[in-house]
């Protein structure tokens, strides 16, 4: 049987860490406590892929060449009711996603 988790990357970490889990797959950083307990192999490779309409492009088109310019400008997220990505948006970019 198999079960899927969706969890945080510390406590995937610590379940595998305690035996509880048989693996994690994350796209998180790998906390160095549990590198003496968990063997860590990449699978893939994260890509940042930035989406927006041709209006938005347009209206914004000067800031587009400067990465800390883009993490600046308004996300809209896709679903009100993911927390845990709303969690991450915010760690990663210092500012809380815009639901619509």
């Amino acid at each position: 049987m198999l079960n899927i988790i969706f969890n945080e990357t510390q406590k995937l970490l610590e379940e595998v860490a305690n035996f509880s889990l048989d693996f994690a797959i994350s796209d998180d950083t790998f906390s160095p406590q549990f590198a003496a307990k968990i063997l860590r192999r990449p699978i893939f490779k994260e890509e940042l892929v930035l989406v927006c309409s041709k209006n938005y492009f347009k209206v914004h088109e000067n800031s587009f060449p400067e990465l800390q310019k883009m993490k600046e400008l308004t996300y809209l997220g896709h679903s009100s009711d993911l927390p845990f990505l709303q969690r991450w948006f915010k760690a990663q970019y210092k500012k809380q996603m815009v639901i619509i």
